[in-house]
């Protein structure tokens, strides 16, 4: 039996792996083997592959990125594996190329699933039940909120809940600012609200804080352009329904009101005229010699006056 997990939802692929390992009726490690794929060459899957082990009937084998193993997917679509019958492999591809062969090859003759991660409405609900799993407690508020600080990974979420249920078993806005990190994307919508409210000085604190923590300049910039996109967002649809707005743009609703609370500053021409600036500016990084750096601290400069 072959399984292919694949897609951006690490804590998913995570979970699956442990419910094939829970359902093996041996519990010992020697029955599940990890191979990764960039680290070895072909012969040395092959061989893994086609062994038996001496200790249980059956094997869990789990093959990380076998694409990036010279040979793999020929040998794969070959259907020449030599995969014993009391083996299950398990193939994990985080990224895939739905325009080859290999691609359409795992999603028609393996057990393929396509793991992802949650629409911003699904993410919420599973953190309001995962606190309850954990035996806290956190509001749809408060969850939308935890969103917006630290991401939308579900496995760093899943370790932010689990530290902050430890600390308190009702998790509020408090606690999450006390023991969480502020992710860069969240911190980017703080300048644009400084730059915009006129406090450059505040604005390039900020971004000279995220190049302290290693944040790269052409990060930065397409943080940016993600700000100003959701605030495109905002201002063609604000006399739609909330609800509309939030289904076909896959924003959360905290997303969205910071959108709204920065979108008081600034007119719609300002904002297109900004959305030009950056991709000239992202045009010349990659066409020219540019210190971005230096761009992209003009462009900040820029925005409040």
């Amino acid at each position: 039996m072959i399984i292919t997990l694949t897609g951006d939802n690490g804590y998913q692929i995570i979970s699956e792996l442990s419910k094939l390992k829970g359902s093996l009726r041996s519990a010992d490690d020697l029955s599940v083997t990890k191979i990764n794929g960039p680290e070895v060459n072909l012969d040395d899957v092959v061989m893994e592959l086609a062994s038996y082990s001496l200790f249980s009937s059956e094997r869990l084998i789990i093959l990380f990125e076998p694409s990036k193993t010279k040979g793999f997917d020929e040998l794969l679509q070959s259907g020449e594996l030599g995969l014993p019958d009391e083996t299950t492999l398990v193939i994990v591809e985080p990224t895939l190329d739905k325009r080859k062969s290999y691609y359409k090859y795992l999603q028609k003759n393996t057990d393929f699933k396509q793991l992802n991660k949650l629409a911003p409405y699904e993410l919420t609900k599973w953190i309001t039940n995962y606190a309850k799993e954990l035996g806290g407690s956190i509001s749809v508020n408060d969850a939308n909120y935890l969103i917006n600080r630290v991401g939308d990974d579900q496995l760093l979420l899943s370790q932010e809940l689990a530290k902050l249920i430890l600390y308190s078993q009702d998790i509020n806005t408090e606690s999450i600012n006390e023991l969480t990190e502020q992710s860069p994307s969240s911190t980017i919508f703080e300048l644009l609200d400084a730059a915009f409210g006129l406090d450059i000085k505040k604005a390039l604190k900020i971004y000279s804080e995220q190049r302290l923590q290693k944040v790269e300049p052409e990060q930065i910039l397409a943080m940016l352009s993600w700000q100003l996109n959701t605030l495109a967002i905002y201002m063609t649809s604000k006399n739609l329904d909330n609800s509309v707005v939030l289904s076909t743009s896959g924003l959360s609703p905290y997303t969205l009101n910071k959108a709204r609370q920065i979108a008081t500053k600034l007119s719609f021409s300002n904002l297109k005229s900004f959305v030009r600036e950056l991709a000239n500016l992202d045009l010349a990084s990659k066409t020219i010699s540019l210190d971005l750096d230096e761009g992209l601290k003009n462009f900040i400069v820029g925005l409040s006056l």
